[in-house]
């Protein structure tokens, strides 16, 4: 059977090209954390947006003349395809987000991670859009590299364990594009590190706003396992320009990691943390089978080679404590903090 769908229009780097002018554009997910970040750079480059959301995980509405809400969830296809039909390029962000949440919801998260990810991919193909797809740095499972790159090999812990649900989903999604690529489809692709920044709530286990919300109301301070495990941190305004970087000269078809540069272990992010904030706030270490279920498994590492998005001209503006500040001094977390206690 013949397979009908986008082709990348490519010049002499063989990457696609489009123009950047009067844009149609669709996110899913975009009234979450990192989809309400990037509406807002993208109207203030001069595009059109519309957000799609089901409101479950976020209700960042961003008030710009150019950004348009709409209700929907990404399992409908009839109301996918419905948006997707009006638009030129579509940027899917909508997802269950991390582990936590997967453990919780898990027939929720296959739903929307697979399912509604599979009917929006389904229908930027047939109606022949740009799809970009943000992808995660879980899908590198529990590699130990020093800096991962994006043809790692990777290894996960058992399909019987909850806390690999969410690499699972993201890496069937991940594999599925790569293969619409090589075909010549207008497929792109990013995994993002650990993305953090101003609106982002700690309610789905995301490690900096619970460790804020805990240092601000000067409570215990609760690491996970030892403390001994590391991440690498990007801020949301990188990590949105990287995105916008990749939609206009990445390659289609081949991941890009998308993330930041210092490596911190996180007993020493509790650390700054309680001391921007001059805190009075005990860490305390927590068994994961106390804050998780039996048996958890972490990935002990996560730090990125960034070299392949570099060579498209992506440079991190941001350094972890900038970040952190900017997070600190932010009243919209502060009022979740308040409203969470």
């Amino acid at each position: 059977m013949p397979f009908h769908g986008l082709h990348a229009t490519r010049g002499v780097s063989g990457r696609a090209s489009r123009s950047r002018s009067a844009v149609k554009i669709l996110i899913t997910g975009g009234a979450g954390f990192i989809g309400s970040h990037l509406a807002e750079h993208l109207a203030e480059g001069g595009d059109s947006i519309t957000c799609l959301d089901n409101y479950r995980t976020g209700r960042n509405l961003v008030r710009h003349p150019r950004i348009a809400y709409q209700e929907g969830d990404v399992r409908n296809v009839d109301a996918v395809t419905a948006m997707v039909r009006m638009t030129d390029v579509v940027y899917h962000l909508a997802a269950a987000v991390g582990v936590r949440y997967c453990i919780e919801c898990p027939d929720y998260a296959f739903e929307t991670n697979v399912v509604g990810a599979h009917n929006v991919l389904q229908a930027c193909l047939r109606h022949r859009k740009e799809f970009v797809y943000i992808s995660s740095s879980a899908v590198y499972g529990k590699t130990r590299r020093s800096r991962v790159s994006e043809d790692a090999d990777v290894t996960y812990g058992s399909v019987c364990r909850e806390e690999w649900f969410y690499s699972h989903y993201k890496g069937t999604i991940d594999g599925l594009l790569c293969w619409y690529g090589r075909c010549g489809k207008a497929v792109k692709i990013l995994r993002v590190f650990n993305c953090i920044g101003s609106r982002q709530s700690g309610a789905y286990g995301m490690v900096v706003p619970r460790f804020v919300g805990w240092a601000r109301r000067d409570r215990p301070i609760q690491v996970y396992g030892d403390g001994q495990q590391t991440r690498t941190f990007a801020d949301v305004r990188d990590v949105v320009r990287g995105i916008a970087l990749v939609q206009r000269s990445g390659h289609c078809g081949e991941p890009y990691n998308l993330g930041g540069t210092e490596e911190i272990r996180i007993i020493d992010l509790a650390r700054r943390i309680r001391k921007m904030l001059r805190s009075r706030s005990r860490i305390v270490c927590v068994p994961y089978e106390e804050a998780f279920v039996r048996g958890f498994e972490e990935t002990r590492r996560r730090r990125p080679n960034i070299a392949k998005i570099r060579s498209l001209g992506f440079v991190p503006r941001w350094c972890t404590d900038q970040t952190l500040e900017w997070i600190v001094g932010d009243g919209h977390l502060r009022l979740q903090d308040r409203q969470s206690s």
